[in-house]
């Protein structure tokens, strides 16, 4: 019998905020660690015209049977666009959780999630990928 394995990606996100509408002046704030996705929240001096571009790396091992990844996002902010290893996955309403089969877009090495997240609201909920034994 195999197990499948659920992979929690809400730690170890790095954050850096950036204009949505530029001007000659635009500057971006340097990364800073993010411990929790579920606790981040839009930092208190950025208004609506910025957003914060977070991202993580992450490893898949090997596994010894055939297993596709399915990628939960519990809660996003409203238009959310999702990133995984720098394609552009698409834009998330926020309103409800979603699963998307991302067993194509990942490798067993090193990935990168990334979301581009508004500061106009709204939290994260758990992200994590759960295997399933292929069929």
């Amino acid at each position: 019998m195999t197990t499948a394995a659920t992979i929690s990606l809400d730690a170890d996100w790095l954050c850096e905020y950036f204009e949505t509408e530029p001007d000659l002046f635009e500057f971006a704030a340097s990364g800073q660690p993010v411990s929790s996705l579920r606790e981040w929240a839009c930092s208190g001096r950025y208004d609506t015209n910025w957003a914060a571009w977070l991202q993580r790396r992450f490893h898949l091992p090997p596994t010894d049977f055939c297993v596709r990844y399915i990628l939960h996002v519990d809660a996003a902010p409203g238009g959310t666009v999702l990133y995984l290893n720098g394609r552009r996955m698409g834009t998330i309403d926020g309103r409800q959780p979603f699963s998307f089969d991302v067993t194509d877009y990942v490798t067993l090495d090193d990935n990168q999630i990334a979301f581009r997240a508004g500061c106009e609201g709204g939290r994260f909920g758990s992200v994590f990928l759960r295997q399933h034994p292929c069929e």
